[in-house]
């Protein structure tokens, strides 16, 4: 599970069908402010890279929508939201 930040990323588009593009496992995410190592975050990045998916980011309205909606719910409402948003089943 990730539980870190990743900060000063610069976006340098949005374009979800681009070739080399990575995805971050939908299972790993933030939670309980209990920070993975720098390794471990690391080694989930590598995994996503290799096994070649794509990474996908809100960005723009999307962005401001999620924001919205993380402000408005609790952590177990807004993970639900997510999974459903994500058809995700785990």
């Amino acid at each position: 599970m990730l539980k870190s930040k990743i900060h000063r990323v610069m976006v340098t588009g949005a374009d979800v069908n681009y070739e080399g593009s990575i995805t971050l496992d939908p299972i790993l995410r933030v939670s309980g402010g209990v920070r993975a190592q720098p390794e471990e975050v690391a080694a989930a990045i590598l995994e996503a890279i290799e096994n070649g998916d794509k990474l996908r980011y809100p960005v723009g309205r999307d962005a401001a929508l999620v924001f919205t909606a993380r402000k408005a719910m609790d952590d177990a409402q807004f993970e639900g939201a997510m999974r459903q948003q994500l058809g995700l089943t785990w």
